[in-house]
């Protein structure tokens, strides 16, 4: 698995993409414990977005940084720190990429 940056999606854009969306200083993650994040159709959180960034691409997915105002439901709000001790490690500098652009 490789990250390659940017600042516009390539075309097409990817079918679904990693959205590492936050809560103020939280990343949200799906609520249940068993279910790890994954690649999503990106209007999951876009309609919903006060800040949007795109990031680049992981593993020839589109990466996009979302600011949400609250979780959506079936989402939880969750340290980044805590979140990345579970996260294969390129996704989570992926997710650590996401906190500081936003």
């Amino acid at each position: 698995m490789s990250f390659v940056p940017a600042t516009q999606p390539e075309t097409p854009a990817s079918p679904h993409a990693w959205c590492f969306a936050f809560v103020e200083r939280e990343i949200l993650m799906p609520e249940h414990a068993a279910h790890a994040l994954q690649p999503l159709d990106i209007d999951a959180f876009a309609a919903r977005a006060t800040a949007r960034h795109y990031l680049g691409r992981l593993a020839g997915v589109d990466c996009w940084a979302f600011a949400v105002p609250e979780p959506p439901p079936g989402w939880r709000c969750l340290s980044l720190r805590a979140a990345m001790m579970g996260m294969d490690p390129l996704l989570g500098a992926a997710a650590g990429r996401a906190a500081h652009l936003l």
